[in-house]
Protein backbone atom coordinates (compact mmCIF):
# COMPACT_ATOMS: atom_id res chain seq x y z
CA UNK A 1 0.00 0.00 0.00
CA UNK A 2 1.08 3.53 -0.70
CA UNK A 3 0.83 4.08 3.05
CA UNK A 4 3.58 1.35 3.74
CA UNK A 5 6.77 2.58 4.51
CA UNK A 6 10.03 0.19 4.33
CA UNK A 7 12.82 0.69 7.08
CA UNK A 8 15.27 1.25 4.44
CA UNK A 9 15.44 3.34 0.71
CA UNK A 10 16.89 2.00 -2.16
CA UNK A 11 19.70 3.93 -4.33
CA UNK A 12 21.32 3.20 -7.56
CA UNK A 13 24.99 3.60 -7.69
CA UNK A 14 27.45 3.14 -9.85
CA UNK A 15 31.51 2.67 -9.20
CA UNK A 16 34.77 1.38 -10.30
CA UNK A 17 35.91 -1.87 -11.04
CA UNK A 18 38.87 -3.42 -12.22
CA UNK A 19 38.66 -1.64 -15.88
CA UNK A 20 34.63 -1.46 -15.64
CA UNK A 21 32.25 0.05 -14.42
CA UNK A 22 29.94 -1.36 -11.67
CA UNK A 23 26.26 -1.02 -11.25
CA UNK A 24 24.32 -1.76 -7.93
CA UNK A 25 21.70 -1.37 -6.45
CA UNK A 26 22.25 -0.09 -2.37
CA UNK A 27 20.07 -0.79 0.55
CA UNK A 28 20.36 1.91 3.02
CA UNK A 29 18.87 1.77 6.65
CA UNK A 30 16.46 4.03 7.75
CA UNK A 31 18.21 3.33 11.26
CA UNK A 32 20.43 5.61 12.39
CA UNK A 33 23.76 5.13 11.06
CA UNK A 34 26.88 4.38 10.48
CA UNK A 35 25.96 0.95 9.60
CA UNK A 36 27.55 -2.02 8.82
CA UNK A 37 27.55 -3.14 5.08
CA UNK A 38 27.11 -6.72 3.34
CA UNK A 39 27.85 -7.12 -0.53
CA UNK A 40 25.63 -9.67 -2.14
CA UNK A 41 27.95 -11.88 -4.16
CA UNK A 42 26.21 -13.49 -7.05
CA UNK A 43 25.31 -16.99 -8.20
CA UNK A 44 27.25 -18.43 -11.78
CA UNK A 45 23.73 -17.34 -13.56
CA UNK A 46 23.60 -13.82 -15.41
CA UNK A 47 20.70 -12.36 -13.05
CA UNK A 48 20.78 -8.73 -12.57
CA UNK A 49 20.70 -7.10 -8.89
CA UNK A 50 17.09 -7.27 -8.40
CA UNK A 51 17.07 -11.16 -8.73
CA UNK A 52 18.52 -10.70 -4.85
CA UNK A 53 15.98 -8.54 -3.50
CA UNK A 54 14.30 -11.02 -0.73
CA UNK A 55 17.33 -11.40 0.52
CA UNK A 56 18.67 -8.19 0.34
CA UNK A 57 15.49 -7.14 1.76
CA UNK A 58 15.82 -9.23 4.82
CA UNK A 59 19.44 -7.86 5.50
CA UNK A 60 18.85 -4.52 4.85
CA UNK A 61 15.36 -4.47 7.58
CA UNK A 62 17.99 -5.88 10.14
CA UNK A 63 19.58 -2.87 10.02
CA UNK A 64 22.82 -3.85 7.71
CA UNK A 65 23.63 -1.13 4.65
CA UNK A 66 23.24 -4.00 1.55
CA UNK A 67 25.23 -4.06 -1.46
CA UNK A 68 23.90 -5.65 -4.41
CA UNK A 69 25.80 -5.18 -7.95
CA UNK A 70 24.83 -6.55 -11.17
CA UNK A 71 27.65 -9.08 -12.25
CA UNK A 72 30.16 -8.27 -14.26
CA UNK A 73 28.30 -8.20 -17.98
CA UNK A 74 25.02 -7.72 -16.73
CA UNK A 75 22.82 -5.37 -16.68
CA UNK A 76 24.14 -2.30 -15.79
CA UNK A 77 27.94 -3.29 -15.04
CA UNK A 78 30.68 -3.38 -17.94
CA UNK A 79 32.91 -6.14 -18.80
CA UNK A 80 31.28 -9.43 -20.34
CA UNK A 81 29.76 -12.39 -18.46
CA UNK A 82 31.78 -15.65 -19.34
CA UNK A 83 29.91 -18.42 -20.47
CA UNK A 84 32.49 -20.58 -21.44
CA UNK A 85 34.64 -20.80 -18.35
CA UNK A 86 32.21 -19.40 -15.90
CA UNK A 87 34.41 -21.78 -13.09
CA UNK A 88 37.94 -21.00 -14.05
CA UNK A 89 40.17 -19.97 -11.61
CA UNK A 90 40.53 -17.37 -13.98
CA UNK A 91 37.21 -16.18 -14.08
CA UNK A 92 36.70 -16.66 -10.35
CA UNK A 93 39.59 -14.09 -9.23
CA UNK A 94 38.35 -11.78 -11.73
CA UNK A 95 34.76 -11.93 -10.05
CA UNK A 96 36.56 -11.28 -6.57
CA UNK A 97 38.38 -8.34 -8.24
CA UNK A 98 35.02 -6.72 -8.54
CA UNK A 99 33.73 -7.88 -4.94
CA UNK A 100 36.72 -5.99 -3.46
CA UNK A 101 35.73 -2.92 -5.67
CA UNK A 102 32.29 -3.46 -3.93
CA UNK A 103 34.26 -3.37 -0.60
CA UNK A 104 36.04 -0.49 -1.53
CA UNK A 105 33.33 1.86 -2.23
CA UNK A 106 31.49 0.73 0.70
CA UNK A 107 34.31 1.90 2.69
CA UNK A 108 34.11 5.60 1.19
CA UNK A 109 30.24 5.65 2.50
CA UNK A 110 29.99 7.68 5.82
CA UNK A 111 27.08 6.10 6.37
CA UNK A 112 29.19 2.49 6.14
CA UNK A 113 31.24 1.20 9.71
CA UNK A 114 34.64 0.75 7.16
CA UNK A 115 35.41 -2.25 10.05
CA UNK A 116 32.16 -3.92 9.31
CA UNK A 117 31.86 -4.92 5.96
CA UNK A 118 31.48 -8.65 4.27
CA UNK A 119 30.18 -10.63 2.03
CA UNK A 120 27.01 -12.68 0.94
CA UNK A 121 27.81 -14.99 -1.27
CA UNK A 122 25.27 -17.22 -3.23
CA UNK A 123 26.22 -20.69 -4.94
CA UNK A 124 29.41 -19.54 -7.14
CA UNK A 125 29.80 -16.71 -4.53
CA UNK A 126 30.97 -19.24 -2.66
CA UNK A 127 34.06 -20.17 -4.40
CA UNK A 128 34.75 -16.12 -4.98
CA UNK A 129 34.02 -14.75 -1.39
CA UNK A 130 37.60 -16.35 0.12
CA UNK A 131 39.56 -15.66 -2.92
CA UNK A 132 38.24 -11.81 -2.36
CA UNK A 133 38.96 -12.14 1.20
CA UNK A 134 42.38 -13.06 0.48
CA UNK A 135 42.43 -9.76 -1.92
CA UNK A 136 41.18 -7.89 0.61
CA UNK A 137 41.38 -7.51 4.52
CA UNK A 138 38.75 -5.03 4.47
CA UNK A 139 36.35 -8.14 4.81
CA UNK A 140 35.48 -8.78 8.20
CA UNK A 141 32.68 -11.33 7.84
CA UNK A 142 31.58 -14.41 5.02
CA UNK A 143 27.99 -15.55 5.05
CA UNK A 144 27.00 -17.73 1.78
CA UNK A 145 23.49 -19.25 0.98
CA UNK A 146 23.78 -22.65 -1.28
CA UNK A 147 27.55 -22.30 -1.24
CA UNK A 148 29.54 -25.36 -3.15
CA UNK A 149 30.94 -27.91 -0.88
CA UNK A 150 33.27 -29.38 -3.33
CA UNK A 151 35.97 -28.21 -5.36
CA UNK A 152 34.88 -25.65 -8.99
CA UNK A 153 36.61 -29.56 -10.89
CA UNK A 154 34.51 -31.54 -8.69
CA UNK A 155 31.50 -29.52 -9.67
CA UNK A 156 32.19 -29.35 -13.64
CA UNK A 157 32.59 -33.16 -13.72
CA UNK A 158 29.30 -33.76 -11.73
CA UNK A 159 27.34 -30.90 -14.68
CA UNK A 160 29.09 -32.24 -17.85
CA UNK A 161 28.22 -36.02 -16.28
CA UNK A 162 24.38 -34.96 -15.65
CA UNK A 163 24.97 -32.84 -18.95
CA UNK A 164 23.37 -29.83 -16.78
CA UNK A 165 24.95 -27.43 -19.69
CA UNK A 166 21.70 -28.52 -21.83
CA UNK A 167 19.12 -27.07 -19.36
CA UNK A 168 17.71 -29.75 -17.75
CA UNK A 169 19.96 -32.79 -16.80
CA UNK A 170 19.73 -36.00 -18.83
CA UNK A 171 21.09 -38.14 -16.39
CA UNK A 172 19.67 -39.16 -13.12
CA UNK A 173 21.17 -38.82 -10.13
CA UNK A 174 21.54 -42.41 -9.29
CA UNK A 175 23.31 -42.95 -12.97
CA UNK A 176 25.57 -40.08 -11.98
CA UNK A 177 26.38 -41.80 -8.82
CA UNK A 178 27.00 -45.33 -10.42
CA UNK A 179 29.94 -43.79 -12.88
CA UNK A 180 31.40 -42.46 -10.52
Amino acid sequence: PATHVRAYRIERVKFQGPGISIAAWVYVPRSTAPHAAVIVIPGSAPFKAGFYDAWADRVARIGLLVIVPDKRGVGGTGGEFERENNGSLINLSLLASDVVAAVNYAGTRRDVRADRIGVLGFSQGGWVGPIAAVQSRDIAFMAYITAPTVSGREERIWSDMRVDDAGVAIRTRRASEEIL
